[in-house]
């Protein structure tokens, strides 16, 4: 008898050869495998099963193909590994045989660690390719040995039932063939593995030879740098060390003419003009278009920069707008160096040492044309209206002062650059740059004379403490002393010394310089936006000032902090001190007690306080930014300002204290743990903080109450100030604070004159006439009385009721609606004195009460009472 499985069980069986069947289970070479997933697909009765095994089967010997390709690629690289690991051994040994003699330089030593580094950086990237995919392999072949032990035992079972489907022949040799492709699959998957675990571990090893070698190579350099820097030579014949370039600089004309005159013989000229004829056409266009947009953009441009120049206020400005007005009058020798510089990118001529060393005297030539303009008009002295209002001699001095010292900066580090590419031997160019370097520290010290500074340091811009003399006459004191120790080493033949002192303060020198005048700039913009008096924002939102003067004052020390840090460690980089091997400076910075994962160090502490800082600075920032681009533009009541800003500072402020505990090592899973803590302390005595806390969430959301309500508390009239944690600010109208409890305020009774808005309210007022009174004519007057008066709206119009007969007068009711709340008191006071007065001029009497008083027995009469 045949038993038929459910067709819910070959549907699974059929789920199972599409997973082995599906894409992706072997990787190409260059893909990275992935997990296969599970394709749902109709289902199948058991006789389709021997199509579905052969195009299973079909697919897994496609995917074993793949795996091979790529087990061939492994191992190639394999054997690529292997062998350039045999000779970096090879190399490492020779390394350390040379670091034993100590026979390697200085400087090869150093730029064989920077290559060990950078080869480390490398093997490490592999190292966790490789890892990626062995793990992606080892998921793929498990998933893949979990479908097909589920298959198996499926067709196992199917076996033993004796269907038709398992006795055919074309069943059992569409499941050999598929255990066959399953097999061959599985097999190249494993060489796979293995090839890659070999390579993962000559990886590891390798690594971790470099890190050793690495090690034993950093010393040495340290080492061998010192003992390069106090190695004593022998004089420096200058003599010929100046006929040697001399000489060079006489033969490099010919040079350049015999070069010239060989390429014209040659023709490659013409033929790299016929070549480059389509290149050489569009950048002619492009020059015709600079010039013609140079024309056109020029005047306007200068007319603009001139206004605003006249409109400055700040020297810095002035000077920033000058420069553009000095860039301006020299846009066609800017526009002649970038079509030159893009020509030679864009023919292929800065390959050529010649092409470079062109480039760079036009761009140096350039920038001095342009230093010199603007020095000229920058100490063009009081008389000439310079921008620095100094003397004329001083002006005088420093003009061609700086233009020297210009001129020598530029055509000197010009000269450093191309001195290769013109011919100079490698000791005329380590002569030329220590020289340079030199010549920069004169020149510093020229242009810190302290005849000339004194008079100068008043009318630079820039912080006052630095105009102080103590700090400018320091600063020349370092100068020079560090002249005298150049020298001083020159002549006593520590030359390696003296180089490298001079390049360390020549570098400091300029990166101070740089940085100083980065720090002129970005105040200058910091100024024209951010001043509290003069300032962009400031004209825009005048009520904003005390905030403005805040948020400049935190920016620009911020800005001042960062400029300093970066001239302290571009500083100590020029000397040597590289950043990590400053960390030994700072190593106390992580010194400290540990309470279990709590590391109380100065570094932790301090990176808390920074981010609860940085939480409330934000805090500040957004709700200003809420104020000033948010609020106008939609027209919420102050109330809905107050609740926003508030729980937004919340907010950043429970997220600036969670970010504190996590820099100090404080596990936020463990604040449940604080919060059952404050559970107790709740039961025991927090009762009515937690109570006072959860009512100020509820005032700030629900709003019963909101900042500016108009509240009648106790008989009190005031204004609701502030809404904090635990209490809230009512002052009165007669100036004084009341801190209310928040729970007291959501449990008592409180009169809320603006719950709604500050729209009409309606004001009661009692008056009495006496008996007799014409009744319709009060109802009148005081009708004409109330519509009278400015602050009651005439629609609803008032209603005077005649509301009862009182003992001594007819008792009116008066009902009056008015603009505004705050109207009430001064309503009050005028339409009472208004009535007064009306009823005085109609002759209506106001009746007060009085009492008659007989005396019917007198003790002793009243005669013997008058005696």
């Amino acid at each position: 008898m045949l038993l038929i499985f459910p067709r819910c069980r070959w549907a699974a069986v059929v789920i199972f050869l599409a997973f082995l069947g599906g894409p992706g289970l072997c990787p190409a070479q260059d893909q990275k495998p992935r997990v296969q997933e599970k394709i749902s697909v109709p289902a199948a009765a058991p006789e389709t099963l021997p199509v579905i095994l052969q195009e299973t089967a079909a697919a897994l010997e496609k995917k074993a193909q793949s795996v091979k390709s790529r087990l061939a690629a492994a191992q190639k690289d394999w054997s690529q590994a292997e062998k350039d690991s045999q000779e970096r051994q090879a190399a490492m040994a020779a390394l350390r045989a040379s670091l034993a003699v100590e026979s390697l330089p200085p400087e090869k030593a150093e730029e064989t660690l920077k290559n060990y580094a950078l080869l480390e950086e490398r093997l490490g990237k592999r190292l966790l390719e490789v890892a990626q995919e062995i793990e992606g392999l080892q998921k793929t072949q498990a998933a893949q040995e979990d479908s097909q032990a589920s298959l198996k035992e499926e067709v196992t079972r199917l076996q033993t039932t004796r269907h038709e489907a398992a006795r055919s022949r074309k069943m059992q040799q569409a499941y050999q063939r598929y255990q066959g492709a399953a097999a061959a699959q599985r097999q190249a998957t494993k060489q796979l593995l293995e090839t890659l675990e070999k390579e993962s571990q000559l990886l590891k090893t390798e690594k971790k030879l470099l890190a050793e070698v690495k090690g034993e190579l950093q010393p040495y350099v340290d080492a061998a740098w010192k003992a390069e820097l106090l190695k004593r030579q022998g004089r420096v014949a200058v003599k010929d060390q100046v006929e040697g370039m001399w000489q060079t600089l006489r033969n490099l004309p010919p040079r350049l003419l015999s070069r010239l005159m060989q390429l014209q013989a040659s023709g490659a000229l013409g033929f790299f003009v016929q070549e480059h004829l389509a290149p050489l056409s569009g950048l002619l266009a492009l020059l015709l278009l600079l010039l013609w947009g140079i024309h056109r953009v020029g005047g306007p441009a200068a007319v603009r920069l001139a206004t605003w120049e006249s409109r400055a206020q700040t020297p810095v400005l002035k000077t920033l707008l000058s420069l553009g007005l000095v860039i301006r009058a020299h846009l066609l020798l800017l526009a002649t160096i970038f079509w030159v510089g893009l020509s030679a990118w864009s023919l292929g001529l800065l390959e050529y040492p010649p092409g470079r060393v062109f480039l760079n005297l036009l761009v140096a030539l350039g920038l001095l044309q342009l230093g010199c303009h603007w020095l000229r008009l920058a100490f063009a002295g009081k008389p000439a209206g310079g921008l620095l209002p100094l003397e004329a001699g001083v002006a005088r001095y420093y003009r061609r002062s700086l233009q020297l010292f210009w001129l020598y900066l530029l055509l000197g580090g010009w000269g450093l650059s191309s001195a290769q590419y013109l011919g100079f031997s490698a000791d005329s160019r380590q002569f030329l740059g220590h020289l340079f370097r030199l010549g920069l520290l004169g020149g510093a010290m020229w242009l810190l004379r302290r005849r000339y500074l004194e008079r100068l340091l008043p009318e630079l811009p820039g912080p006052a403490w630095f105009k102080r003399p103590g700090v400018i006459h320091g600063l020349r004191g370092l100068v020079l002393l560090l002249l005298l120790i150049i020298i001083f080493s020159d002549l006593l033949g520590f030359q390696n010394l003296g180089n490298y002192l001079a390049q360390a303060g020549a570098v400091s020198g300029v990166a101070l310089l740089i940085l100083g005048l980065l720090w002129l700039g970005l105040d200058a913009i910091l100024h024209f936006l951010l001043h509290p008096e003069t300032g962009w924002v400031r004209q825009r939102y005048p009520q904003r000032q005390e905030m403005l003067q805040r948020l400049h004052g935190l920016t620009r020390g911020g800005i001042t902090a960062l400029l300093a840090a970066a001239a302290l460690l571009l500083s100590l980089k020029a000397w040597g001190l590289d950043f990590s091997t400053l960390g030994w400076a700072f190593q106390w910075l992580t010194w400290g007690p540990q309470l279990g994962p709590v590391k109380l160090t100065p570094l932790s502490l301090g990176a808390a306080a920074l981010a609860l800082y940085l939480g409330i600075w934000l805090s500040r920032l957004a709700r200003s930014l809420m104020e000033f681009r948010v609020y106008p533009r939609t027209g919420w009541d102050s109330g809905i300002q107050y609740t926003i800003s508030t729980s937004l500072h919340y907010a950043i402020t429970v997220l600036a204290i969670l970010v504190a505990l996590s820099l100090v090592g404080f596990p936020l899973t463990n604040l449940a743990l604080i919060f059952g803590a404050l559970g107790v302390g709740i039961g025991f005595g927090l009762q009515n903080i937690v109570n006072n806390f959860i009512s100020g969430l509820i005032l700030l959301f629900e709003r019963p109450i909101k900042v500016g309500d108009m509240l009648v508390i106790d008989g009190q009239w005031g204004m609701v100030k502030e809404i904090r944690v635990r209490s809230t600010v009512f002052e009165t109208f007669d100036r004084y604070v009341l801190i209310i409890p928040n729970s007291e305020l959501l449990s008592g009774k409180i009169l809320n004159w603006t719950h709604y808005g500050w729209g009409m309210n309606r004001l009661e007022l009692k008056v009495g006439v006496s008996y007799g009174t014409d009744v319709r004519q009060v109802t009148g007057l005081v009708t004409e009385l109330c519509l009278a008066n400015a602050r009651v709206v005439a629609d609803p119009p008032p209603q005077v009721f005649f509301k009862a007969y009182g003992e001594s007068s007819l008792d009116f009711t008066i009902w009056v609606f008015l603009k505004h709340p705050s109207d009430r008191i001064p309503a009050t006071h005028e339409l009472n004195t208004a009535i007064f007065e009306a009823f005085h001029r109609e002759g209506i009497e106001i009746p007060f009460p009085q009492r008659d008083l007989y005396i019917k027995n007198w003790p002793g009469g009243w005669g013997q009472a008058k005696a």
